[in-house]
């Protein structure tokens, strides 16, 4: 099975969102998305003694480059900006970079959904893969679970906006951010650092780098461990929820083995535990775990059924009758090697990753155990990437090489749920939906990019990547009841239950292929030598798959398609004053087709809901980003970005009733409102430096604003036939709608560091007070009903005030 060739609709539409476009931009306003970031957080004086602002370098294209030379929406934060922000995990790069929503999910361990330009896939199951792709010292994480890794150690982060499978693979059909890590320096060295906050949250950490051998070879061991109890009261327990502790150590060795090979390996482990939390947001009429009046009574206490984001933001109580809990180990190696052969390198990248996790959740989020689970998990990944890049003459410059990916996972999941069958011989309550879940994902890919140099001021750039995926997947459900023992609901393994045609391989698991191949072609121009201008298509891809959370014999079975994204930017990036103003814009367009759309739907026998994926709809995504930087003084630094998105679906077909006969109907939902696209995103950072007594002084007033956004899409059941949800009225405009429950209202988050470092003979010692969300604005992260049964939901955290002590030598 392969994808489609989709070349054919979007040129309508492509001219249509152009027009719009330019009529929004006006013709002034044109250019790259490249936050001028300088990695000191410090302006730096040119020889002629003027300010101009730090030059940065970036790997966004496989090669190291300045970021006002490269033609890609970027923006580049440095380890100083995360530190002015009091940055916990990756979710603080929201803000920061415009038309990024980035938000926790309860579901799975540092588990996230991530939104760029509004392309955003919002489930853990790590049979789906997610649309923005995390990418840690060179290394794909091939699962959203895990990805809301502590910023310790941070050396870099590159946000890249818009498909980014030419270079960095398939699954990155919405972006990339890039993370990396402090190399050893072959020196001696010590940094250690200690934080507190108001919320019983503890930060240690510490890296030693040690000599090995002079010059040549050096060692670096690190440890990072936060402990922290949570934001929630729970009141059936007596119980915090929400808390975490984390632990991360390991050894990172550089070495030199001759002049022209260098290695870096990385040996680490994490170490996750804590408990998920969630608060009710069912509602009587809606959920029924609350009841229908007049026909069902409630399971759940009348005083858990009916509270808004603002209740729960008063009182910070949750009921969940049991203390949920989980844990994720991981252990990760990585081995890079560089081979400098004249004009030219080979870069190889093997890295190996394995994890085992488990869950708890008390689903439902009430006192009443109307529906928990028990989930299992092992995931392991191996990856190889074979890079060889260089330069033909003065006139071409390369990156080309290959990729291979190798994936298993596997999930037990026990579901225990008040509405279950009781026991046909004992009539004893207590059934139990045992799942039982394994794929495994090969996949491989040729790639290349290359630069040509027309002139001197204009450049052309080429790049293709094919892709191969295989996937083979299997699944099975049963009931377990309290004296009978198992029975069967369906499984893939038995043949007789297959659909006919389907492909199995020789181990029974139902198989899959899909194959693309992903272009990518930009022109830029140097009008100036401050001013560079590009324009460029780019497609993305993502693969098709399996739904791992099936209820039914016919969701697993059914194979859900690829989807395909023809995105067209244009842009420039500038300077001004002589570079003491950086000022970069894009205008983009996405056309966005055979779109999965993943939803919880009712089904007709235990667990009376699954999770599905499916291709729903075509839309169309453009809009305007700005990133800039200004250096005022010496002393005084400001730093912004803006984005403007438009989201629509242009198509989305669902399956329904229709209100008058009675009898199936096709409905046009294609005014629905997409999952996590704010109109507006913004920030503005202001730093200041200054020397104070014997030491330095510094302070960051940030603040940023995220338009209001849509986090759920309730939907018809597309696999089983016309079906809606039973405790919702008809609609004569569909089945499917957004649910105002999902609604997540504008946050605005204002940020406060300060922080004074002086020496103490050869060590540098820093006091830190910061001050996170000092505006108490505490919102929804998301919302999720579940197909009529109940629905839960989190929030953002309050405000948290905090200080920290550091040493460096």
């Amino acid at each position: 099975m392969s994808s489609k060739n989709t070349t054919h609709k979007w040129y309508g539409r492509a001219a249509h969102s152009a027009l719009a476009l330019v009529l929004a931009m006006g013709p002034s306003t044109f250019g790259t998305t490249a936050q001028a970031q300088d990695s000191s957080g410090e302006a730096e004086s040119a020889e002629d003694g003027t300010l101009s602002i730090d030059p940065v370098v970036v790997t966004a294209r496989k090669r190291e480059e300045s970021i006002q030379s490269v033609p890609v929406s970027i923006t580049a934060v440095s380890p100083n900006q995360l530190a002015n922000e009091s940055a916990l995990t990756i979710e603080d790069i929201q803000g920061l970079a415009p038309n990024v929503v980035i938000d926790p999910v309860s579901a799975a361990p540092g588990a996230s959904a991530v939104a760029i330009r509004g392309i955003s896939f919002e489930d853990v199951e790590r049979s789906f893969e997610p649309t923005v792709g995390l990418v840690v010292d060179g290394v794909f994480l091939g699962t959203s679970v895990g990805q809301l890794s502590n910023t310790f150690d941070f050396e870099s982060v590159e946000v890249l906006r818009g498909p980014q499978g030419t270079l960095f693979g398939r699954n990155t059909i919405g972006g990339v951010i890039s993370v990396r890590r402090s190399r050893p320096t072959k020196e001696w060295g010590f940094k250690a650092q200690a934080s507190v906050t108001n919320q019983e949250r503890q930060e240690y950490s510490a890296i030693l780098n040690i000599p090995v051998i002079e010059d040549r070879v050096g060692l670096k061991a690190f440890v990072f461990e936060r402990n922290f109890d949570g934001f929630f009261d729970n009141v059936t327990t007596g119980e915090d929820d929400g808390g975490s502790d984390y632990l991360n150590y390991g050894v990172t060795l550089a070495a030199d083995i001759s002049d022209s090979i260098d290695v870096l390996i990385t040996a680490e482990r994490q170490e996750f535990t804590g408990d998920p939390f969630q608060v009710p947001f069912s509602q009587p009429g809606l959920d029924l775990i609350c009841g229908i009046p007049g026909a069902v009574p409630s399971f759940a206490p009348e005083s858990e059924c009916g509270l808004t984001v603002d209740d729960f933001a008063d009182t910070f109580e949750s009921f969940s009758d049991f203390e949920d809990d989980f844990f994720l180990d991981e252990n990760d190696l990585t081995a890079e090697v560089n081979w400098d052969i004249g004009d030219f390198t080979l870069t190889s990248i093997t890295a190996w990753r394995e994890s085992d996790d488990n869950q708890t959740q008390d689903f439902d989020a009430t006192s009443f155990p109307f529906f928990f689970t028990d989930r299992t998990q092992q995931y392991r990944q191996f990856s190889q990437e074979l890079r060889f890049a260089g330069t033909l003459g003065s006139r071409i410059d390369f990156v080309t090489g290959f990729y291979l990916f190798d994936s298993n996972y596997a999930l037990q999941q026990e579901t225990d749920g008040a509405i279950f069958p009781a026991d046909p011989v004992s009539g004893l309550l207590g059934t139990q939906i045992l799942a039982d879940v394994e794929q495994d994902t090969f996949s491989w890919a040729l790639f290349a990019d290359v630069d040509v140099n027309i002139t001197d001021k204009l450049r052309l750039n080429l790049g293709g990547r094919f892709t191969r995926d295989q996937k083979d997947f299997r699944i099975s459900n049963d009931l377990n009841f309290p004296t009978i023992g198992v029975v069967p609901i369906f499984d893939t393994l038995d043949p007789a239950q297959l659909p006919a045609g389907l492909e199995t391989n020789s181990d029974g698991f139902i198989e899959s292929e899909f194959d693309d191949f992903a272009p990518r072609v930009s022109l830029d121009y140097q009008f100036t030598d401050d001013i560079l201008g590009f324009a460029s298509w780019t497609q993305g891809f993502r693969a098709g798959g399996f739904n791992g959370r099936a209820g039914s014999i016919t969701a697993a079975t059914t194979i859900f398609e690829p989807e395909e994204v023809n995105s067209f930017e244009v842009g420039f990036k500038s300077e001004f004053l002589n570079n003491r103003i950086q000022l970069n814009t894009t205008g983009f367009v996405a056309l966005y087709e055979d779109r999965q759309e993943d939803t919880v739907i009712p089904v007709d026998e235990p667990p009376f809901q699954e999770t599905v994926v499916f291709n729903a709809s075509d839309s169309t995504f453009w809009g305007i980003e700005f990133d800039s930087r200004a250096v005022i003084t010496d002393n005084f630094d400001i730093v912004t970005s803006f984005g403007y998105l438009n989201a629509e679906f242009d198509e989305f077909p669902v399956l329904g009733v229709d209100p008058l006969t009675g009898g199936p109907a096709t409905f046009d939902q294609s005014d629905l409102d997409i999952r996590r696209t704010p109109d507006f995103t913004f920030s503005i950072t202001g730093n200041y430096s200054q020397q104070i007594g014997p030491g330095d002084f510094n302070g960051s007033l940030s603040f940023r604003f995220t338009d209001e956004l849509q986090t759920t899409i309730v939907n018809a059941n597309p696999l089983i036939g016309p079906q809606i949800d039973p405790l919702v009225t008809p609609d004569t405009n569909g089945p499917a709608f957004n649910d105002p429950r999902g609604l997540s209202e504008t946050e605005e988050i204002l940020n406060l560091t300060l922080s004074y470092s002086w020496d103490v003979g050869p060590t540098r010692v820093t006091g830190a007070f910061f001050a996170r969300n000092l505006l108490d604005d505490v919102g929804l992260n998301s919302v999720l009903p579940v197909a009529g049964l109940f629905t839960f939901g989190t929030l953002d955290a309050p405000r948290e005030i905090g200080g920290s002590i550091s040493v460096e030598f």
